[in-house]
């Protein structure tokens, strides 16, 4: 299994396991033995192993999203346990992520330390693309006076509205998206500027603003292959 977490939980009365990212962690009851531990791991680990995810990054694999690409390499010249990003190319948007020869990919903290850098090069382009792309929207709907639209930088919620302030966020995991789901994205914050909650009028106004297509746009989200942890 590589490194693994274990995790004694007060009130549990039995085990239960979960990868996150490459690492497992373990819960376990209080008061469990070396040897019952053991057992549970043996019985499990058939069904752990098959369950384990795949390694995230590789070395030569481009990732490739709509404004822009990152290429993920080793390179001779980074030193052995070092990472860096650099722009490649202006004229396409094109980015390196460079590590240092003979890393293990499957690292869970060479994994961190990758999702940080592709973190970091959307949160560079989405200054550039989100506020413009929003006030597409803004003036396709009809939206008068448009609202004030700032990039976050969680990953968990995709988009913020505040009617009061009339001022829409857009987190940076936005710019992995394709395009017809970034405009379902800040559709689906435009009607909050309404409707501040998830009511039956709420998603008929997304539905309207998005042609009909919100529950197709919504099960496209709940499926799409994020490049990095949410």
């Amino acid at each position: 299994f590589g490194e693994v977490a274990i995790r004694v939980c007060p009130t549990s009365r039995r085990f239960s396991a979960r990868w996150k990212g490459q690492m497992l962690t373990v819960n376990i009851p209080p008061r469990t033995t070396l040897a019952s531990f053991q057992k549970i791991l043996d019985q499990w680990t058939p069904e752990l192993l098959a369950k384990r995810p795949r390694t995230r990054y590789t070395d030569g694999q481009t990732l490739t999203f709509p404004d822009f690409t990152i290429l993920i390499r080793t390179s001779p010249r980074v030193e052995p346990q070092y990472i860096n990003s650099k722009h490649l190319s202006t004229a396409d948007s094109s980015f390196a992520i460079e590590v240092g020869p003979g890393v293990d990919f499957s690292n869970p903290s060479l994994e961190k330390h990758i999702a940080q850098h592709i973190r970091r090069i959307a949160t560079f382009m989405a200054s550039g693309t989100l506020p413009a792309l929003a006030d597409a929207e803004f003036r396709r709907l009809n939206i008068t006076p448009p609202p004030r639209v700032t990039i976050s930088h969680g990953l968990q919620r995709l988009g913020f509205c505040s009617p009061t302030q009339r001022r829409i966020a857009l987190s940076l995991a936005v710019m992995f998206l394709s395009d017809e789901l970034r405009r379902y994205i800040i559709c689906h914050e435009i009607a909050h500027l309404t409707p501040p909650n998830h009511s039956a009028a709420f998603h008929a106004l997304v539905d309207t603003y998005t042609d009909g297509r919100e529950a197709d746009l919504e099960r496209q989200l709940r499926a799409f292959p994020w490049p990095i942890p949410r």
